[in-house]
């Protein structure tokens, strides 16, 4: 983040002008009309610190026009940011989140497109906000104290196109006491944390879903390289509108050790029993370079679906030191809008079991982040099962000091027992970039959408051409 006191506050305009070979997103078998269309809108980055304010926002709407094709002209919206009051010293603060953006219904539908901007009847417009008001305090260096409370919903407009699989309208409560060692305690670490979260739905009976938990975690360093980990608790789910799967409530625990055979190296593994099974989770990281990482995260939860990209989505983002939001999970830029994230079976109980793979780091001339994952998500109540697996990479270059040069990628494969095909999705674009002044800047950029599938009806293909400004104010 910046240092103290000190706020970097961009207003924007942005206008393109862009070609596409495929405006309706007809499937390959049908015929596909090219389109010119025109976008403009305003924006606004905010980044920054104050004595006792921390905030960064991203938030932009714009409008695209269509040549031919009127019938798609559209206006839409993103806003993405989080932010920290303390109010006062050392002791009392709110975090606030905020996310507003397209959401897919179901990607696997028969005329699916995985594109927002020309799939409409299978986007909704999705926005998230939760304030989380919390009390820290220390007694003499052995206990530190965290109270926690959160309000936060979810809200979509139009409700999924009248897509009954699509997640309804939730507004989420809960509170939270944790007890942890304090700085005392130099070789046995422990923390207990009693939580209990309610997600109420909006819907004819109000519904809700809720989560009671009582955890225990313990660390024990036996050397510089060795410590055991150990996490004991207890909980239980209520779903009102569904049922919930047996061995989900009660007792459950997960033992393990962390490995740290030097400065650039940590591998920590808990395995054990949770969610009515086997179950478990590792993180590691290895440092190759002084802005160089490898990293790797294993995860074992269960949500209601909409949460994962929802509430819950935020309290995985952190800053890193270039003042970007990433994902503490990947290490990457944090991306809510992934095209991988649904609403269907939004509303149900699921079990994900994700690994993420992570490289990133820089160079004098160069940026780059590369990732590769593979999620299960089991939802309970109906045994539908989806297996997403995937690759993919950004990679920038400063060719002079006022031209870069991007390219992102992403592939995914997508096998789901509820429909009869599997989709294999690609995800292309690179750019130039050039900076006419500190206030003006241009790019060429080209991107491509290609998905294929066993079924040829649901086959689609867009290649995308744009000339783009943006003006800082």
């Amino acid at each position: 983040m910046p240092a103290r006191a000190d706020w970097l506050v961009e207003p924007r305009v942005e206008t393109a002008i862009s070609a596409t070979d495929n405006a309706q997103g007809a499937t390959k078998a049908e015929k596909q009309d090219a389109d010119l269309f025109g976008t403009v809108g305003p924006g606004i980055n905010i980044l920054g610190e104050g004595a006792r304010v921390r905030l960064n926002f991203n938030g932009s709407v714009q409008y695209n026009k269509y040549l031919q094709e009127s019938d798609l002209d559209d206006a839409s919206g993103n806003a993405f940011g989080i932010g920290r009051v303390e109010l006062f010293e050392d002791r009392f603060f709110v975090d606030g989140n905020v996310n507003y953006r397209q959401q897919l219904i179901d990607r696997t539908a028969s005329g699916s497109t995985d594109n927002a901007r020309i799939d409409s009847e299978n986007t909704t417009d999705r926005f998230d906000y939760s304030i989380s008001p919390y009390y820290l305090e220390r007694f003499g260096g052995w206990v530190e104290t965290q109270t926690r409370g959160v309000f936060g919903q979810t809200l979509f407009d139009p409700l999924g196109r009248g897509d009954t699989r699509a997640s309804s309208n939730a507004t989420t409560v809960g509170l939270s006491q944790s007890v942890a060692s304090g700085a005392r305690f130099t070789s046995f670490f422990w923390n207990v944390t009693g939580e209990v979260n309610r997600s109420i739905r909006d819907d004819d009976d109000n519904t809700y879903f809720q989560v009671q938990r009582v955890t225990g975690d313990t660390e024990y360093v036996i050397n510089r390289t060795w410590a055991l980990l150990g996490t004991v608790g207890i909980e239980e789910y209520k779903d009102t509108g569904s049922t919930v799967p047996d061995g989900y409530n009660g007792v459950f625990w997960l033992v393990g050790a962390r490995w740290t055979p030097g400065p650039r190296t940590s591998l920590s593994a808990r395995v054990g029993r949770r969610f009515g099974g086997m179950s478990y989770a590792a993180e590691g990281s290895y440092i190759l370079g002084p802005t160089t990482t490898i990293s790797l995260s294993v995860d074992d939860t269960a949500t209601v679906g909409q949460a994962r990209n929802g509430v819950n989505f935020f309290n995985m983002l952190v800053e890193n030191e270039d003042g970007v939001i990433i994902d503490e999970t990947t290490g990457l830029p944090a991306d809510p809008n992934d095209p991988n994230d649904d609403l269907t079976n939004g509303d149900a109980i699921t079990r994900n079991r994700t690994i993420n793979l992570s490289l990133t780091g820089s160079t004098e001339r160069n940026d780059f982040s590369f990732f590769t994952f593979f999620t299960q998500r089991d939802t309970e109540a109906t045994g539908r099962e989806a297996r997403i697996s995937g690759l993919g990479g950004r990679f920038k270059r400063r060719l002079t000091p006022l031209l870069d040069w991007n390219v992102a990628a992403r592939t995914s494969y997508t096998d789901d027992d509820a429909i009869a095909n599997t989709y294999l999705t690609t995800n292309l674009g690179t750019s130039f970039d050039y900076r006419f002044s500190d206030s003006l800047t241009g790019s060429v950029e080209y991107s491509l959408f290609d998905r294929r599938s066993d079924d040829e009806t649901n086959e689609r293909q867009e290649n995308l051409v744009s000339v783009r400004l943006v003006k800082f104010f």
